[in-house]
C-alpha cells in the first residue's frame, strides 16, 4: 500500500500485479472532522458569549443587591430596629445598578404618597422575599439551573434564527 500525493489531493493506492487503483480520498474524512470541530467550537463560543453577556452581569448585580441592601436590612430587622426600612430607603441611590427597578418604583411611590404605610408594607415584603429567593444555598442553586439552561437555549434559538435562512 502506498500513499501518492499530488498538489490538490491525497489518495490511498493499492498495487495489485502492477495495477494501481484509487480507493478513497483521505481528505474527505479530514474535511468532515474539521467541519464537526468547527460547529462544536462555534456552539461553545456562542454559549460562552451568551453567558458572559447576559448572565454574568445579572448575577453580579444580584449579589451586590443582596450584600449591599438585603443583608443590612435583614440584620437591622433581626436586631429590632423599627426604622430599618426607612434607613435602607435613605441608603438606596436611584442610580445604583444593583437595585431592581421594582424596588426603586416602590420607593418613589412611597415618597409621593402622603400615607405610605401600604407601600412600605409592600416594600418590606419585597425585601423579605428577595432575601429568601437570593439566599445562597443548594436549593436555590439547583432551582436556578433549569432557568439558566432555558435562557441559554432561548438566546441560541434567537441567534440561530438570525443566521439560518428559512427554506421555501
Amino acid at each position: 500500500m502506498k500513499k501518492c500525493s499530488t498538489t490538490e489531493e491525497t489518495y490511498t493506492v493499492i498495487e495489485k500485479k502492477g495495477q494501481s487503483i484509487n480507493i478513497e480520498r483521505e481528505s474527505d474524512m479530514q474535511e468532515n472532522i474539521n467541519f464537526i470541530v468547527a460547529i462544536v467550537t462555534s456552539l461553545i463560543t456562542m454559549c460562552t458569549l451568551i453567558y458572559n453577556t447576559f448572565f454574568k452581569g445579572g448575577f453580579k448585580r444580584e449579589k451586590q443587591y443582596y450584600n449591599k441592601i438585603l443583608i443590612p436590612f435583614i440584620e437591622a430587622l433581626k436586631a429590632g430596629n423599627e426604622n430599618a426600612l426607612q434607613e435602607i430607603k435613605d441608603q438606596i441611590n436611584h442610580t445604583d445598578e444593583c437595585v431592581p427597578k421594582y424596588v426603586i418604583h416602590l420607593i418613589n411611590t412611597s415618597q409621593i404618597q402622603t400615607d405610605n404605610t401600604i407601600t412600605d408594607k409592600k416594600l418590606l415584603k419585597v425585601f423579605i422575599y428577595d432575601y429568601l429567593d437570593i439566599y445562597p444555598n443548594d436549593d436555590n442553586r439547583m432551582d436556578q439551573l433549569p432557568c439558566i439552561i432555558l435562557k441559554i437555549f432561548t438566546y441560541f434559538k434567537f441567534f440561530s434564527s438570525i443566521f439560518v435562512p428559512y427554506g421555501r
